[in-house]
């Protein structure tokens, strides 16, 4: 009994017919016939009766198809791992959402330490303001976001708190506050600020921190460049809040109301 007579035998069981069991198979009927008979004689029973249908298993060829199919799905089962273990270790596919931040001060390091602990597992970033990126998470196609964004639905996501992210004033050396080793938030009321356009996340925080102790904050000019920002600043024209990088630290800055100003760092997943 070979693995080829068990396969021709459940082909013409399934097709009721020598002739589509061999066109499915694409060998000759006659391959077929020689078969079934070699097994039939083996086994010492008839496995097949003609009718006006085709051919139909008979009482013991029923019982012989059931162990059959058995021994064949085991086989194929077998075959796979064997496949498997062939192909080695399969890569995964880990889509990542990242807003302008994360993408250039946290994904780098992250991504390094990520790949020496997963090398078999791919991340296929790409960068989305915070609310294009929450869309994708929301519909499925993306699966892990770094974001700055707390604004999130917990019942539907993930939140991971990773580290800690440091959240500073930017102020000419001539600024008064530049001696300072930290402010409060208080110390904002009347600054004069800058703020980088592609961070509205950042901005609508800081609008709501200050918000809260009845000081809205004085924006003087949005920039879209980080250069810009830095002369601005040097010059004492604004001040600026942004985020001081930590190297080896991921993600996700959170605002914190307490004093001096600080992120805890998050990614939310789905």
């Amino acid at each position: 009994m070979t693995l080829l007579q068990l396969r021709y035998f459940k082909a013409v069981c399934e097709f009721h017919s020598v002739t589509k069991a061999a066109d499915e198979l694409f060998i000759s009927r006659t391959a077929i016939s020689r078969s079934i008979n070699a097994l039939e004689q083996e086994l010492g029973i008839v496995l097949f009766t003609h009718t006006t249908t085709g051919l139909e298993l008979t009482d013991d060829g029923k019982i012989i198809y059931e162990r059959i199919n058995e021994v064949l799905g085991r086989i194929c089962a077998i075959e796979q791992v064997a496949q498997q273990l062939a192909e080695g270790p399969k890569r995964q596919i880990v889509n990542v959402g990242l807003t302008p931040f994360t993408s250039q001060r946290i994904f780098p390091d992250f991504y390094q330490k990520f790949h020496e602990n997963y090398p078999n597992i791919t991340l296929a970033a790409t960068e989305k303001n915070n609310l294009e990126a929450r869309a994708l998470l929301a519909e499925g196609s993306i699966d892990v976001i770094f974001t700055t964004d707390i604004c999130y639905d917990t019942e539907n996501c993930d939140i991971l708190s990773l580290g800690r992210a440091e959240q500073v004033l930017y102020v000419s050396k001539q600024n008064p506050l530049a001696q300072r080793k930290s402010i409060k938030t208080e110390d904002l009321r009347l600054l004069p600020l800058a703020m980088l356009s592609k961070y509205l996340q950042r901005e609508r925080e800081l609008t709501s921190r200050l918000d809260s102790i009845g000081c809205p904050p004085n924006i003087v000019m949005r920039l879209s460049q980080i250069s810009a920002l830095q002369s601005i600043v040097e010059r004492d024209l604004a001040c600026a809040v942004q985020i001081r990088g930590r190297s080896g630290a991921a993600f996700l800055p959170q605002m914190w109301w307490g004093s001096p100003l600080n992120r805890r760092c998050r990614y939310r997943w789905r």
